[in-house]
């Protein structure tokens, strides 16, 4: 008799659901033959777990980075994991941007029952709220299965928050300047004068970057 060991962490770190998980065994039965054995240790256990939040003012609020505008990030990136780059500067929409993906005062998960210190179980730990990181996280969510996303830093990533999503907004408004400046190669004169301001292209930046 051959047997198939498969491991939990096979199955769970894909975030699948019982039908998903029902169906990958029934192909591996039909591999196996009419005489294998599939042995799946899952342990049914309490999750045991209370999502995290941020802190609360004096009015019961949530801490948001909205009361610091004006006051930090003036001169000095804010925000995220200290000793790496935050973000700068600290207007409106940064300040949303950071109550998405660095929440301030965040306070972690702690166990439902027993001491701060207990165990919580997951059936899937994303470490880095990276592209890949939070799709793993938020998709296995959907499907039913307990979910952790670990990020030191800032959500989104790269991504999200230096590279992919900042990147477009800047080429998309080079390329207008491009597009003006050979608008009589498409039959478009007397365009009048125009000037770039940098520094509405970079708020324009922020403001694409906070949705």
């Amino acid at each position: 008799m051959r047997a198939l060991q498969l491991p939990l962490v096979t199955l769970l770190v894909l975030g699948l659901t019982a039908r998903a998980e029902a169906a990958i065994l029934q192909r591996a039965r039909r591999w196996l033959g009419k005489a294998g054995t599939i042995m799946v240790p899952r342990p049914k256990v309490d999750p045991n777990i209370n999502l995290g939040k941020p802190a609360e003012n004096a009015k019961g609020e949530p801490t948001t980075w909205q009361d610091e505008v004006g006051v930090a990030g003036t001169s000095a990136p804010v925000g995220g994991f200290p000793g790496e780059i935050g973000v700068f500067p600290l207007d409106g929409y940064n300040a949303d941007l950071l109550d998405k993906v660095a929440p301030k005062d965040w306070m972690n998960p702690k166990p439902a029952d027993g001491p701060e210190d207990g165990e919580m179980y997951y059936d899937l730990v994303a470490i880095g709220a990276g592209a890949g990181g939070l799709v793993s996280a938020k998709q296995s969510a959907r499907r039913g299965a307990r979910s952790a996303l670990v990020e030191a830093h800032l959500a989104g990533g790269d991504c999200l928050n230096v590279g992919c999503v900042p990147s477009k907004g800047l080429i998309r408004c080079a390329r207008t300047m491009g597009e003006l400046r050979r608008a009589g190669d498409y039959g478009v004169d007397n365009l009048g004068a125009y000037e770039l301001d940098f520094a509405r292209v970079m708020e324009r930046m922020r403001k694409l970057r906070a949705r």
